[in-house]
């Protein structure tokens, strides 16, 4: 039997996958519902555990799932696809620490001229000083990460640091799981133009964005597990649930599973 704090976390879990494939599909919401409810009813015990908090967003009300999983999640894209917005979002619903990229990046950028050794030497080390307090966190407590990880160019920095994602990941015994979060190009041209990226020191030039496609490949080898999700046409809220929801396939307290997927 399942107790009712999973049941319900199964039942919004499957309602997340829903609503992803709703714009593909022509999927009647209320009738999946009772034709769930007929196969799972609540009743029993099991182990995991449900967090108090409750979604801001008001239109599935979930409760968040504290997972107590060994995992980093990592959210790879091109500048402006969402990585941020969404891995916020989904730190939310794990209960896990949030560490984007430009948190990392920005003492650099503020201190150095970018692409530059000093810009490189600096963001490495932050990076470092960063990952040695990750080891310090519970091994169960899950981390969440953002940044591009692709290789090309004229630098290896990003491949390091997917390297150094791996290794932080050995040393904590625990899975890595990357989510390559993707979008048109208009629309991906469209997001970066967004003025709330001028805070977070992040650039607006489409032409970045024309020549990251043109010269380099996101990659995300090594991973436990991968998914891709074209968010083009999704909402953050909805792209975080349906990412959860494959965390919650993929990624047991009890065992290790790897795979990929798109979505």
């Amino acid at each position: 039997m399942t107790c009712e704090f999973c049941y319900a976390t199964q039942l919004y879990s499957a309602i997340g996958q829903v609503l992803v494939l709703r714009h593909l599909l022509d999927i009647d919401l209320s009738a999946f519902i009772d034709a769930w409810l007929g196969t799972v009813r609540p009743g029993g015990s099991c182990c995991v555990t449900i967090s108090p908090h409750i979604m801001n967003d008001g239109d599935l009300n979930l409760r968040c799932l504290q997972t107590e999983r060994k995992m980093i999640v990592h959210l790879n894209g091109w500048p402006g696809v969402g990585k941020y917005t969404v891995g916020k979002i989904v730190a939310e619903r794990l209960g896990a620490r949030l560490l984007d990229n430009h948190t990392l990046l920005n003492i650099a950028i503020a201190l150095t001229d970018r692409g530059t050794p000093a810009y490189y030497e600096l963001a490495t080390r932050t990076r470092d000083l960063a990952f040695d307090a990750i080891l310090k966190l519970p091994s169960s407590e899950p981390v969440v990460m953002t940044g591009v990880v692709a290789s090309g160019g004229s630098s290896d920095f990003l491949v390091d640091n997917w390297r150094a994602i791996l290794a932080l990941a050995e040393r904590r015994k625990c899975g890595v799981y990357s989510i390559v979060l993707l979008c048109s190009e208009e629309e991906n041209v469209r997001r970066m133009g967004n003025e709330a990226r001028e805070a977070h020191r992040k650039k607006r030039k489409p032409e970045l964005l024309a020549e990251l496609l043109r010269t380099r490949q996101l990659l995300n080898d090594g991973a436990t597990a991968s998914i891709e999700i074209d968010n083009t046409d999704l909402s953050p809220e909805t792209c975080a649930d349906a990412i959860v929801a494959w965390l919650r396939e993929v990624a047991p307290s009890d065992k290790s599973e790897t795979g990929n997927r798109v979505l």
